[in-house]
């Protein structure tokens, strides 16, 4: 699984799109778990999904989430 993310600051709280989440990380494990720092607290972590089969072919990403950082 891809993922592409990104931290915003939630005074930064804006439409996000897909040209927006700068950060890219693969994935086999599920869940895919992700560290913040504590000062992160409230912030907000934006990201999409997409799938990748066996054949290295990808799909199209998902949909942006949008979550706060507890």
């Amino acid at each position: 699984m891809e993922i592409i993310w990104v931290v915003l600051k939630a005074s930064e709280a804006r439409e996000v799109h897909i040209r927006d989440l700068v950060h890219l990380r693969f994935d086999t494990s599920s869940p895919a778990g992700f560290e913040f720092e504590d000062e992160q607290s409230g912030d907000l972590f934006c990201y999409a999904l997409r799938w990748e089969n066996p054949r290295g072919l990808k799909g199209p990403f998902g949909p942006i989430r949008i979550v706060v950082i507890p």
